[in-house]
């Protein structure tokens, strides 16, 4: 089965807000946080990147660094079981 994304991002956070599923992908993370706040600002259950932004709004501080995990996300819609704030969809696709 495929699933098309569609919709637009709300910056309600709650993906940024999340534990990361995979060792890979929490390692990703991490060292995205280190290269950018230093080796102390390592996040645990939530990613310290996501605060207000220049206009105003809620967003991700280190957009242009962000790993292809958050770029990508949400991928399916399992990704969007517990983020009920999130206004992407999905709809499959033959």
């Amino acid at each position: 089965m495929a699933w098309k994304r569609i919709g637009e991002c709300n910056r309600c956070g709650h993906c940024c807000n999340m534990r990361l599923s995979t060792p890979k992908a929490w390692g990703e993370v991490k060292k995205i946080v280190k290269q950018s706040l230093g080796p102390k600002a390592v996040p645990d259950k939530w990613c310290p990147s996501f605060d207000v932004v220049g206009d105003g709004k809620l967003g991700c501080t280190r957009y242009h660094l962000r790993p292809q995990l958050c770029a990508d996300f949400p991928r399916n819609p399992d990704d969007l079981k517990n983020l009920p704030l999130c206004s992407y969809s999905f709809v499959e696709v033959p």
